[in-house]
């Protein structure tokens, strides 16, 4: 049996993400486009979904309603996300969104090859903040910016992950 024209659709939507990021409440934003699928651990697959980005985060600027390239949870800011769009970087919380600024106004010290596009972005318990570009990843810290030796590639800095994530799209420069 095939899949229902929903269960296409999720599978559609899930099979090229651009992004996941978890909200304070726990729900999961799977992001590709301008579109989310939420998922909430015991309830499932919020119904409607996929749904515009601009209705599961409102109040988002015309750019980063039609999609972003990464999104974490802001580090410096509880409850908050971060959405990165080419080169701009939006920090979000619901009923104080701001206006689009450059990365490397949001975060200082970071290299120029990291202040466009990135391809994916983690925020770590402690707050260290992981991005991910071309095969590198840089690790930034609020009050102490660019880890040393950063960036480093994926692949020399991934202990204990399978060889198969080192050699993934993220390290396809």
């Amino acid at each position: 049996g095939g899949r229902s024209a929903r269960g296409q659709r999720l599978f559609d939507h899930l099979s090229q993400l651009d992004d996941v990021v978890a909200l304070a409440d726990g729900t999961l934003l799977f992001l590709r486009g301008g579109e989310a699928v939420s998922y909430t651990a015991g309830r499932g697959v919020a119904p409607g979904s996929p749904t515009p980005l601009a209705d599961v985060l409102p109040g988002l600027p015309a750019g980063f309603a039609d999609g972003v390239e990464a999104a974490t949870t802001d580090p410096t800011a509880p409850g908050g996300l971060l959405l990165f769009r080419g080169g701009a970087c939006l920090t979000y919380a619901p009923g104080a969104e701001g206006a689009p600024r450059p990365i490397a106004a949001v975060l200082p010290g970071v290299p120029a090859r990291f202040t466009e596009h990135i391809d994916c972005a983690l925020t770590q318990k402690d707050g260290t903040l992981l991005l991910y570009k071309d095969g590198e990843v840089l690790r930034w810290t609020a009050g102490r910016g660019v880890s040393s030796g950063d960036p480093r590639t994926i692949a020399g800095s991934t202990r204990g992950w399978p060889a198969e994530f080192a050699a993934g799209p993220l390290n396809a420069g």
